[in-house]
């Protein structure tokens, strides 16, 4: 696993970061380690030895990643519908799909995007009326973050560290 989890000073969510930055933020003094894996890692001549980090928290409070909502992005469209096809459910050749094509009024963002196939998204073509299995929706905060953590293996390691 090479994703690391950062946390605020008070312990929200921040980010993920590869663990080699990780490493830089403990050494540096500008985190703590809060969850750690087996494996342990070193510089050259072995003078700093540590454990692999799989959580920091930073040591000054910084400014969240999201105010009130998520972002609207492509990607984030991804992450919410699970990196599956909104009308048959394959995981494979996947395009961004507007439920109301932007050629009949249709805005992109959250309440009309869905991820589909290729083949899915070519057979509903400038048509209106097929629907997707969910209906789209902009998620919440917490919704996206769980969605996220999970895609990256990543909630496993955060059981048990709010409760």
């Amino acid at each position: 696993m090479s994703a690391v989890v950062v946390l605020n000073l008070d312990y929200t969510y921040l980010n993920t970061i590869n663990w080699q930055k990780a490493v830089t933020y403990v050494v540096s003094n500008k985190a703590e380690i809060v969850r750690e894996a087996d494996k342990e890692i070193s510089n050259v001549d072995k003078s700093v030895v540590l454990k692999l980090p799989l959580v920091i928290r930073l040591l000054k409070l910084v400014k969240g990643m999201f105010h009130k909502k998520v972002p609207f992005t492509y990607k984030n469209i991804y992450i919410r519908d699970e990196f599956t096809c909104q009308y048959c459910g394959s995981h494979e050749d996947l395009t961004i799909d507007h439920v109301i094509p932007r050629s009949r009024g249709g805005k992109s963002s959250f309440d009309n995007c869905v991820v589909a196939c290729r083949p899915c998204n070519n057979r509903k073509g400038n048509k209106i009326g097929i629907k997707p299995r969910k209906r789209p929706h902009t998620p919440s905060i917490m919704e996206f973050l769980e969605k996220k953590l999970k895609r990256s293996g990543l909630h496993v390691v955060l059981k048990g560290l709010w409760t």
